[in-house]
């Protein structure tokens, strides 16, 4: 049994991380007299209830979910992951 605390101890232990990423059709709900409604497409890691309270409410935006996926692995200081979907060939569209 002290053999076995011993090691515990003294191997380390390695943390695997990861995060979802969320893609989003964001739709601007304030609009001048001669605008209409301007939609771009937005990459986060905040749901979707908390995008919309970081960014002024349901009353400024509509959000619409496109995709999401994980990054995994060591994923400190690193930019988001990009879309496994991007990978994919026409062939494999056809498949899904």
């Amino acid at each position: 049994m002290k053999i076995l605390k011993l090691l515990l101890i003294l191997l380390p232990f390695t943390a695997q991380a990861e995060y979802r990423v969320y893609q989003y059709m964001i739709t601007n709900l304030v609009l001048n007299s001669q605008e209409e409604p301007k939609s771009h497409i937005v990459e986060s890691t905040l749901n979707p209830s908390m995008y919309h309270a970081y960014h002024g409410g349901t009353s400024l935006i509509e959000i619409s979910l496109l995709r999401t996926w994980r990054c995994v692995g060591n994923t400190a200081k690193k930019s988001i992951c990009p879309s496994p979907y991007a990978k994919l060939t026409q062939g494999d569209l056809s498949e899904i």
